[in-house]
């Protein structure tokens, strides 16, 4: 009778482990974004206004130039656009207005297009009078 209850324990276990593996996949198969090869990474850095921001689309165009704002990987590490205000604290991309000055670390890609490592707002400078 022991053996019974120890046997059904353990079916229910592996059971239970089974469905646990198909709802919660591994995080590495998770990753959807871009792929780069570290060989062929431009850096590109920007000071400017932004002229528009896209929430729909996750981009923003500053100084006439797209960057997307998005998850990508260069070589095996997975990086994420930080978006930042004028004292380098997250925030979302709704937080950012056209007319802003802005600060934007990117990487230019073979094909011309651009992906923001970073975007920070710059500090407002008050006038002197």
């Amino acid at each position: 009778m022991k053996l019974k209850k120890i046997l059904t324990m353990m079916l229910w276990s592996g059971l239970l482990m089974g469905f646990g593996g198909l709802l919660c996949p591994p995080h590495a198969g998770a990753f959807s974004g871009m792929t780069i090869d570290p060989a062929r990474v431009e850096s590109f850095e920007l000071r400017a206004q932004i002229m528009e921001v896209n929430l729909g689309e996750s981009y923003l165009i500053v100084a006439e130039k797209k960057f997307d704002v998005t998850e990508y990987k260069i070589g095996e590490e997975t990086f994420k656009t930080e978006l930042l205000d004028a004292s380098g604290n997250a925030v979302p991309l709704n937080f950012f207005e056209k007319g802003q000055r802005v600060t934007v670390k990117s990487i230019k890609l073979p094909n011309g297009d651009f992906i923001a490592g970073s975007v920070q707002i710059r500090a407002s400078r008050s006038r002197k009078r």
